[in-house]
């Protein structure tokens, strides 16, 4: 019984400190602070952003995403609150790489970023990042077929990290040096990139 009173005490504590930590995240319009994510606000966003903070590599880097005002109903009362596009987290690749992924509150559009230790020295060594999207594929009867699909887009970089990240900066500006493929829907992320390795074609149906 003492067991399962600690063990609710740790869970609630838990729940309670990752609440508020989701709370204090601040959001700034033109680095003026206007509230914090999941606040409730009265004002528009223009070009709004969060500013989450992390310990990669026992390094402390600022991430910046862009925010919006979404309209929640609360009862009656339909309510502005202040969210961030996309969720963060961070997944161990290697002893020496961590992947930021940032994943869109909206669609299933995800982005990534390989963060590398070299030499002492943070550098985001990759970006990756895969949206929907439609395969125009030619017919043999010259008749052009439309898939769905997921847009696959990948960059390997070497750009020294000091402080901070910025979404935008990386991923919301068309960048002509990606490397981009259509995949079958039905296709898992890990099979597209694997078979576009390979060389091999894929089966659109």
């Amino acid at each position: 019984m003492f067991k399962q009173v600690v063990y609710s005490f740790i869970c609630l504590f838990t729940i309670e400190l990752y609440s508020q930590s989701q709370y204090k995240i601040p959001v700034y319009e033109n680095k003026r602070k206007i509230g914090n994510i999941n606040d409730i606000t009265s004002s528009y966003c223009n070009d709004c952003y969060a500013i989450y903070r992390y310990k990669i590599f026992n390094k402390d880097l600022l991430i910046k995403i862009p925010v919006e005002i979404n309209e929640l109903q609360n009862g009656k009362i339909a309510q502005n609150y202040l969210k961030g596009i996309c969720t963060i987290v961070l997944t161990k690749k290697n002893k020496n790489t961590i992947i930021i992924k940032f994943n869109s509150i909206y669609n299933g559009n995800s982005y990534w970023l390989d963060i590398s230790k070299i030499n002492g020295q943070l550098y985001i060594t990759k970006k990756f990042k895969y949206s929907n999207s439609v395969h125009h594929k030619k017919a043999d009867d010259g008749d052009v077929e439309s898939f769905l699909s997921t847009l696959i887009c990948s960059q390997s970089l070497r750009i020294r990290i000091k402080t901070e990240i910025s979404f935008s900066n990386l991923f919301e500006k068309e960048d002509k040096k990606n490397i981009c493929f259509d995949c079958p829907i039905n296709y898992t992320i890990d099979e597209c990139v694997r078979t576009q390795q390979k060389k091999k074609k894929f089966v659109w149906k």
